[in-house]
């Protein structure tokens, strides 16, 4: 049977030394290094998400605002059509039209 020897005690106190020597420079470099880049980080990227929060809500306004102004043009020009339909004759159906479209846009009441 093999013999294997006991450590001293200083040798033990010696190895936990560095041991912990070791594990508080490693902690010590990952506090300052590591803490400061996470914290960066994670400021960055509540940033960047409160940015897509920011850009997906006004996207969504535009999308509305968009829709609102579709539906309000389609009312416009389905009035319009309907005055034109209704007209008697050639002149009253020309005198809807170009009211309709003025009611559209400004651009389309010039006088002539």
């Amino acid at each position: 049977m093999i013999k294997i020897p006991t450590p001293s005690l200083r040798t033990v106190a010696i190895v936990i030394g560095v041991l912990l020597l070791i594990g508080g420079a490693w902690y010590a470099v990952a506090t300052l290094t590591g803490g400061k880049a996470a914290q960066v980080k994670g400021k960055l990227d509540s940033a960047v998400a409160g940015a897509a929060v920011s850009n997906a809500a006004d996207a969504v306004t535009v999308v509305q605002e968009r829709a609102a102004s579709e539906t309000n043009l389609n009312i416009k020009v389905t009035n319009a059509q309907s005055a034109v339909r209704a007209a008697s004759d050639g002149a009253g159906a020309d005198a809807a039209g170009r009211a309709g479209l003025c009611s559209i846009s400004a651009s389309f009441c010039a006088a002539s």
